[in-house]
This record gives C-alpha cells, sequence and structure tokens, in this order.
C-alpha cells in the first residue's frame, strides 16, 4: 500500500486555482522531491496532505486514512514541517520534546533518540524565543522524527541549517526510508533534492508537469531547464 496517496486534488484561494487535479503517490521507502518555481503549488500541497486546509476536490489518504474523515488516524501515522516551525516560544525544547512524547503515546525515553538534532545541551532548557532560526528548525526535525512515523512531509527543510545540521538531515532522510518511511520533500534547491531523492517531480502553475527517476545531476538540471526556464 502507498503511504501517501493524493487522487485529483484541487485547491483554489481567493478565486485563483492553486492545484489543479494533483494526483501523487508515494511508496514506504521512497524519498520523492517537489520542485517547482514559488507560486507553483508546493506548500499548498503539503499544507492539504497535513490536513491545514481542505482540498476543494479529491482526496488525500495517509497509510489508508482520510485525511479528512479519519484525520487523527491518519495524522497519527504521519510528521510535517512546512513553513515555519509550528513551535510554542514560551516553552523550552524539553517542553516541546515531552509533549510530543505524550501526544504519540510513548515513553519520553524517545527524546534520547532524536538528540542528534540538538545542536548545543542549553538548547533543551531554552525557552523557543530565545532560539535562533537554525535552532528553531533543528528542534522542529527533532519532533518530526521521536515516534518514527511512516511518512515525513518536509517543506524547505534545510532552512537555517548549518553544513552540519544539512549532512545530518541528509544521513537521517536516509536511515527513515531505510526503516520504510514515506518521504515528499520540497526544496528550492535542486543539487539538494537530488542528493536524497529517488524521484524527482516538477510541479508548475498547480499542476503536476513530470517526473524522473533519473539521480544524474546534468540530467537533472535538463529537466527543470525544460521545464521551467522563462518561469
Amino acid at each position: 500500500m502507498e503511504m501517501l496517496q493524493i487522487e485529483n486534488v484541487s485547491k483554489t484561494i481567493k478565486k485563483r486555482n492553486i492545484l489543479t487535479d494533483i494526483n501523487l503517490t508515494i511508496a514506504p521507502s521512497e524519498i520523492v522531491g517537489l520542485v517547482g518555481p514559488n507560486g507553483a503549488g508546493k506548500t499548498t500541497l503539503m499544507k492539504l496532505a497535513a490536513g491545514y486546509n481542505l482540498p476543494d476536490k479529491g482526496t488525500i489518504k495517509i497509510g489508508g486514512y482520510d485525511v479528512i474523515r479519519q484525520h487523527r488516524e491518519a495524522m497519527e501515522r504521519a510528521a510535517f514541517l512546512v513553513e515555519e516551525p509550528g513551535l510554542y516560544p514560551n516553552l523550552n525544547g524539553r517542553q516541546h520534546l515531552k509533549m510530543c512524547c505524550k501526544w504519540h503515546g510513548i515513553s519520553e525515553d524517545a527524546i534520547g533518540d532524536v538528540m542528534e538534532f540538538i545542536s548545543e545541551d542549553s538548547m533543551l532548557e531554552k525557552k523557543v524565543r530565545a532560539y535562533s532560526v537554525g535552532m528553531k528548525q533543528r528542534l522542529a526535525l527533532a519532533i518530526c522524527w521521536i515516534a518514527n512515523p511512516g511518512l515525513l512531509v518536509l517543506d524547505e527543510p534545510v532552512n537555517g541549517l548549518d553544513p552540519e545540521g544539512i549532512f545530518l538531515l541528509r544521513r537521517k532522510i536516509a536511515e527513515a526510508a531505510g526503516r520504510g518511511a514515506a518521504i515528499l520533500i520540497s526544496s528550492h534547491l535542486l543539487d539538494e533534492l537530488q542528493k536524497v531523492s529517488t524521484r524527482t517531480v516538477f510541479i508548475k502553475q498547480g499542476n503536476i508537469i513530470g517526473e524522473h527517476a533519473e539521480k544524474d545531476s546534468e540530467e537533472l538540471e535538463k529537466m527543470y531547464h525544460h521545464y521551467f526556464d522563462g518561469v
């Protein structure tokens, strides 16, 4: 069974067609890179998958559960980082991670499994309002990984990360796929997606216009220019 199923999904916002009849499936252990220019519909698609917004048409399922009608069951199988991390400024890092453990019904011992994302021990005791952009991103990624979800949806996850954080993220993505997780990741950086993706999907003006399983960077760059030159 595909971990993520998006079928005939359309979305209009303020009378503007953002997405039109989108069809996309992601199987366990697959890493799909979503590529497109600003305004192509990448973030909107990810917000719909996360249940933040409702599609005007079509269905989205996670692990076979409908994101709208079976919202809790679908969300229990997924983790999302879409746009800015949704963190509480007056809670510290440890409180965030404990809260996630409680929500998922898992032991707080799981915090130790995501400590790689914590760049310094003091992060756990500092309130988030004192975090840098990179620290917020690291905490948000730790939250995504803490329950070993079956689906990870990551919108521009390298934002704010230093080189060490980017290398760590690449490794953790590969490890998650290795244990069977399905991953949807977007980035403006084609070479960054090429390093981790098993399939690249191109989106333009709310339509999926092509996809490619080739990991060769030169070939992907040719495809990118073919689809987006003149955008």
